[in-house]
């Protein structure tokens, strides 16, 4: 079981079309949908249902899919596991840090709060220093990446057809000063691209040990990507790393690249989505659906 497999539903999707504070299967027609026997073969493989700030139990026992719940945060890791506790025929869990809160994780457990962040973003300028002061009142405390690692295999051991993700690597997204806030205000401060693998890293050797699948995230890292899954192919050895499968979901990879990771990586699939895309529709996607096609998906 895994990603191109199977039918795929949207990016960052609920169980049902998300217009509120509650998500409800109950509102939709049964013309909107496929059939029950034929939702029942097919698996959302990245959505994040937990984003909506209650899912009500009627919903879930609507649901016909299956859907991968996706974790990324230090918030939603004990929301997912508790859906799919919950919902264990219905919900493979996910779990992980994702890159846009990897300034959230601390390499050493000696650091202090202020000096964590003010060495991941470097705040030369007078300008930088105005705005570092500014985001540093609404960061927490930064999670030792240990701890991370202890609270991350506790909860893939736990489910045992659980997932890794979403983890990856992102180079465009910009800390905002509030990342509750609509619309959020952005900072100048990105996170270092190093410090991204390192945690990336960490979490999919993790994966690799347990034998878990991976959701990978990856926004303008073409190159960073393609270094990484070398060296994890070179570390775990190729037998071992091919034992799990890696989702690249919603890359921005143009055709020829993917095609060249999956001539060399054969545990690689793709996930699309609609809003990294939809002005690219034709002809890239299309091109990206055959080169799917061509590998029997």
């Amino acid at each position: 079981m895994f990603v191109a497999k199977h039918l795929v539903y949207g990016h960052r999707s609920t169980p049902t079309s998300y217009s509120g504070p509650s998500v409800n299967l109950t509102n939709m027609s049964s013309s909107e949908l496929p059939p029950s026997e034929v939702l029942q073969h097919v698996v959302d493989v990245h959505c994040h249902p937990t984003d909506a700030s209650s899912i009500l139990p009627e919903s879930m026992e609507k649901l016909d899919i299956t859907i991968c719940a996706m974790s990324s945060n230090p918030s939603d890791q004990p929301l997912v596991y508790n859906l799919a506790k919950s919902h264990p025929r219905k919900v493979i869990p996910c779990f992980g840090y994702h890159p846009w809160f990897s300034h959230l994780v601390c390499l050493r457990e000696d650091v202090s709060k202020e000096d964590h962040y003010r060495d991941l973003f470097c705040t030369s300028s007078a300008e930088d220093l105005e705005a570092f002061n500014a985001l540093l009142t609404s960061l927490p405390l930064p999670i030792p990446l240990d701890n991370l690692l202890v609270e991350l295999r506790r909860n893939l051991q736990e489910f045992p057809h659980a997932m890794l993700g979403e983890v990856g690597l992102d180079r465009a997204f910009r800390i905002p000063y509030d990342y509750n806030a609509s619309p959020r205000k952005l900072s100048p401060f990105t996170v270092p691209i190093q410090h991204q693998i390192t945690i990336l890293q960490a979490q999919m050797d993790l994966a690799v040990e347990l034998g878990r699948n991976i959701s990978l995230h990856s926004v303008k890292a073409h190159q960073p990507t393609m270094e990484l899954l070398a060296n994890m192919e070179t570390k775990h050895g190729a037998d071992r790393w091919n034992t799990i499968s890696l989702d690249l979901h919603s890359c921005g990879f143009k055709p020829e690249m993917l095609k060249d990771i999956q001539r060399r990586y054969a545990n690689t699939f793709l996930s699309l989505s609609v809003i990294p895309f939809v002005s690219w529709w034709n002809p890239i996607t299309t091109t990206w659906i055959c080169v799917l096609n061509k590998r029997g998906a």
